[in-house]
């Protein structure tokens, strides 16, 4: 665990300028990222076009309300969707989540894509490095439980989230992605270290086909050790949802939730007033 300014992070890209601003009325909060790109580690003249490029990520953080510098919080990123933003995530309470948090033990972090219309990056790892030295940062200047993070994330927002969990397995404890695919975003390769994951799917979702969610989970159940069943229940057209819990995951526990619907990340049985997958999500990172 790292507490607050206990120790300085070794681990912050050398090529990115940060600045951070606080807001009086919420205490610390850390707000935009100015990052400085260099391609080739040659940031001399920053006039000269064809070596930087300067680029501007902003993010939200919600803090507790008597935010402990001394107590290690745990923290959860929320990734927003196409024709979404920071803004919505916290709107909505970071996918619902936010309001079962009534010890408050969470931060919450919202990052700001490039756009609302292509928010994260399909062509360089530019979002990694974004993603790795917001993290960095935020450990180095907060107080931050760093073996209970979390990752949430909806369609282009889960894509990220994804693709972070190919290769941050040992930054982060768990991933929850709602109706995610592998396609237009920057995909790693995956390491095949184990991470802890649950996927929230819908059977008829036209924008990020069943297969591709069902796939990305097959790679962590693989990573993992899970014992794979002979069949793995899913919910059929007109049933309510069906979650399955995999057996004998070592730790890094896998959790396939299935609907009989579209691209949604807050579907809801028939009948039901509210949706089920809040609750569900609370409990999975909860267990940690």
């Amino acid at each position: 665990m790292r507490h607050f300014h206990q120790k300085k992070h070794d681990a912050l890209s050398k090529n990115w300028k940060f600045i951070t601003r606080r807001n009086t009325e919420a205490g610390w909060i850390l707000r935009r990222l100015s990052f400085l790109y260099c391609p080739d580690n040659t940031c001399i003249n920053p006039d000269d076009s064809d070596e930087i490029e300067l680029l501007n990520q902003e993010f939200l953080i919600n803090l507790p309300a008597n935010y402990d510098r001394n107590k290690p919080y745990r923290l959860l990123f929320g990734m927003h969707w196409m024709g979404g933003n920071m803004q919505s995530v916290e709107a909505d309470g970071f996918f619902q989540l936010k309001p079962f948090d009534v010890q408050e033990e969470y931060i919450w972090v919202a990052p700001q894509g490039y756009s609302d219309t292509t928010p994260w990056r399909g062509g360089d790892d530019k979002d990694h490095i974004f993603f790795d030295d917001l993290l960095n940062l935020i450990e180095t200047e907060l107080c931050i439980d760093t073996s209970r993070v979390f990752v949430v994330g909806f369609s282009f927002g889960t894509m990220y989230t994804n693709a972070l969990a190919q290769t941050h397995q040992d930054r982060l404890r768990a991933v929850v992605v709602y109706s995610t695919a592998d396609s237009n975003i920057y995909f790693p390769a995956n390491t095949g270290s184990p991470l802890a994951y649950m996927g929230v799917h819908g059977l008829s979702d036209p924008l990020c086909p069943f297969s591709s969610g069902s796939d990305s989970k097959d790679r962590f159940v693989q990573n993992n050790g899970c014992t794979v069943p002979a069949s793995v229940p899913i919910a059929a057209n007109g049933t309510p949802h069906v979650v399955y819990d995999y057996e004998d995951c070592n730790g890094y526990p896998v959790k396939w939730c299935t609907f009989d619907g579209g691209h949604l990340y807050n579907p809801k049985d028939d009948d039901e007033p509210i949706s089920w997958v809040p609750e569900e999500t609370w409990g999975f990172i909860s267990q940690f």
